[in-house]
């Protein structure tokens, strides 16, 4: 029943989070938006101000969820061998996870008050610059460090630690070590993709794949539970 539910855990997780993200590029253009003029951004967000509440909020309960993923990951795959890469990954995974809260959160909460201020006020006013600051320095904090380099930085090392631990955790069976391998080569790819801030070649493009492909690799891995049976006890 453990690695039932986990399975269903990793799927909808996954699952939310891809979903969400699909729909935000689709009906807000994200990520895109992140990166326009402030005063574009809010209005578009207002635009939309429901729908992307909902979304983003819909991103949050998947945060949550890879929370609970790191640690069912490490009860469902312990072994003799893994153990220190399986408690490794599993508080990569609860810091990548309370990142992403963080990150998401503020625009459930925080924009969309930040947006109405900046809209209600006069054009070049002080109120309306002052919502315009209050934009970008909550995004380049809560957003661009908390919610995407460190989330990122905690996501890659999962991956990273968790691959290992599936590749120790084997015993020869084909699907977890191919997965493991998967893990290791994707949580290397957010890595690299994390050296955006430093100027890196195909940085943005390389994370935001390697991101999708981790949501990816989460439901083969709840796939694989679901479908495969629990080892026998020695």
């Amino acid at each position: 029943m453990l690695r039932k539910a986990s399975g269903v855990v990793f799927v909808c997780s996954s699952l939310l989070m891809l979903t969400c993200f699909v729909l935000l590029g689709v009906k807000l253009g994200y990520p895109e938006i992140l990166r326009e003029e402030t005063g574009v951004a809010l209005a578009k967000f207002m635009a939309k101000a429901e729908l992307a509440r909902a979304l983003y909020y819909g991103l949050m309960v998947s945060a949550v969820l890879v929370i609970m993923e790191a640690v069912l990951f490490h009860r469902v795959f312990r072994g003799p061998q893994n153990g220190v890469w399986l408690e490794l990954g599993k508080y990569s995974g609860v810091c990548a996870g309370l990142c992403f809260i963080f990150g998401f959160m503020r625009w459930v909460f925080l924009v969309p008050f930040i947006a109405q201020t900046h809209a209600q006020a006069a054009p070049d006013s002080a109120l309306a610059q002052t919502g315009a600051f209050m934009f970008r320095a909550f995004d380049t904090y809560m957003g661009t460090t908390i919610g995407e380099h460190m989330g990122f930085l905690f996501l890659s090392l999962m991956l990273f630690f968790f691959g290992i631990a599936l590749i120790l955790n084997a015993g020869g069976s084909l699907w977890p070590a191919i997965l493991g391998w998967l893990g290791i080569l994707i949580g290397l790819g957010v890595l690299y993709g994390n050296t955006e801030v430093f100027g890196f070649p195909l940085a943005f493009d390389i994370n935001r794949g390697a991101t999708k492909l981790s949501l990816l690799w989460m439901i083969a891995v709840g796939v694989f539970l679901l479908a495969s049976k629990p080892p026998r006890e020695a």
